[in-house]
C-alpha cells in the first residue's frame, strides 16, 4: 500500500490532506480488467487474485477479503456458475435457491423461486390457484405459508402415572391467540377416578401461557362437555357440568350448561347461565358467524332434542333458546 499526500499552501497556512489507502495497481484486490494488469496474472471476477479461481461456486472478490479465491456465501452466486434456474452456492456445492429467494434473478415480474425451483408468486402476492405460489397455498386469491408448529403449554401440575389428560376443544383468535382445554383426570389406583378437572390453557400472540382451573374436583371421569372460540381477542367457553339444579347443584357452582368470558391474562368472567336443566349433555358445539354472532348447539340426550341457541348480549348477558331442532 502507499500513502499519498497533498500539501496544500494556503495565505501562508499549511495543511495535510490523506487520501484514502488503495490497492497499488497489479496487488491482490486492485481493480482489473486483463490478467496482464495482474502481477500474479490473475484477473478474476473483476479484480486481482490469488489464484485462478476456476472453481464452481467460487469467487475471489467478496466484499472484505477481495483478491482472495473463497466460497461464497450460502444462497449466493454471482458468477451464475449453477447454471439451472433458481440453483445457487451452499458450502461450495450448487444446490435449490432458498424458497422466496431469487439470487440469480432467475424470476421476472416480482416472482421468487419456489420449493421445485419454478418461479412464482411470492407470500401474498396475487393468485388464481396453487401453483401459482412459489410458497404456500393459493387463499381467498392470494399466496398463504402454511406451517405446523409445537405450541404445547406447560400442564398446571405435575403429571403421574395415575393422571389422564385429553384435549377437548381448540380455538385461535384473528390476531394469533390460542386457548386449548384439557380435561385431567387422577384416579385412585382401582380403576376409579376421586378427582377430574377441565383446564383452560391460553397462549398469546408473544408466545406466553397461562392456565385457569374452570372445573375443578367434578365427580367421576365422564359427565363433561366443554367448546371454546373467540369472539374477537376474548375466549368464550362453554361446560356442562353433569350436575344440574334438579339434582342439587354443588355449593359455589354453576349448574348445566354455563359459559365464561377468558381475556388474556385474566381470571375468567361470572358464569352466564345457559341451560341449569341440561342432564344428560355428550357434546356441545360453538361457532362464529361472520358478523361476530355466537351459536351454541348441544344435544341433551334426555329429550333427544338438539338444541341451538343465540348468544344475544343483553342487560348482564343472556344467551337465548331462538332455534331448536
Amino acid at each position: 500500500m502507499r500513502r499519498l499526500a497533498t500539501l496544500l499552501l494556503i495565505a501562508g497556512c499549511t495543511r495535510n490532506f490523506e487520501l484514502p489507502s488503495q490497492a497499488q495497481p497489479g496487488s491482490l484486490g486492485a481493480s482489473c480488467s486483463n490478467n496482464g494488469q495482474c502481477a500474479g496474472g490473475h484477473c478474476v471476477d473483476g479484480v486481482c487474485c490469488d489464484t485462478a479461481c476456476a472453481a464452481t461456486c467460487s469467487f475471489c472478490a467478496i466484499p472484505g477479503s477481495r483478491g482472495t479465491c473463497g466460497s461464497v456465501p450460502d444462497n449466493q452466486d454471482p458468477r451464475r456458475s449453477c447454471g439451472a434456474p433458481c440453483t445457487s452456492c451452499f458450502h461450495g456445492l450448487c444446490a435449490p435457491a432458498i424458497a422466496g429467494s431469487d439470487p440469480t434473478l432467475s424470476c421476472t415480474g416480482g416472482a421468487v423461486c419456489g420449493t421445485n425451483q419454478i418461479c412464482g408468486q411470492p407470500e401474498g402476492g396475487a393468485c388464481a390457484a396453487d401453483a401459482d405460489c412459489a410458497l404456500g397455498t393459493c387463499i381467498a386469491g392470494g399466496c398463504r405459508s402454511t406451517f405446523a408448529e409445537e405450541v404445547s403449554g406447560n400442564p398446571l401440575i405435575t403429571p403421574t402415572s395415575t393422571t389422564s389428560r385429553r384435549p377437548v376443544s381448540i380455538a385461535g383468535s384473528y390476531r394469533g391467540d390460542i386457548t386449548a382445554l384439557v380435561d385431567e383426570s387422577t384416579s385412585d389406583g382401582n380403576g376409579g377416578y376421586f378427582e377430574a378437572d377441565l383446564y383452560a390453557m391460553t397462549r398469546d400472540v408473544t408466545g406466553l401461557w397461562t392456565g385457569v382451573d374452570l372445573m375443578t374436583d367434578r365427580l367421576g371421569e365422564g359427565g363433561m362437555a366443554a367448546a371454546v372460540e373467540y369472539l374477537g381477542t376474548t375466549a368464550f367457553v362453554a361446560l356442562y357440568n353433569h350436575e344440574s339444579a334438579a339434582n342439587g347443584c354443588p355449593a359455589g357452582a354453576a349448574c348445566g350448561i354455563y359459559g365464561v368470558l377468558i381475556a388474556p391474562h385474566s381470571p375468567p368472567s361470572s358464569p352466564e347461565i345457559i341451560s341449569d336443566t341440561a342432564t344428560d349433555v355428550f357434546a356441545i358445539r360453538l361457532a362464529v358467524d361472520s358478523k361476530g354472532a355466537l351459536y351454541l348447539a348441544y344435544l341433551d340426550s334426555t329429550d333427544q332434542v338438539i338444541h341451538v341457541l343465540l348468544r344475544t348480549v343483553g342487560t348482564g348477558g343472556t344467551i337465548s333458546d331462538g332455534l331448536r331442532s
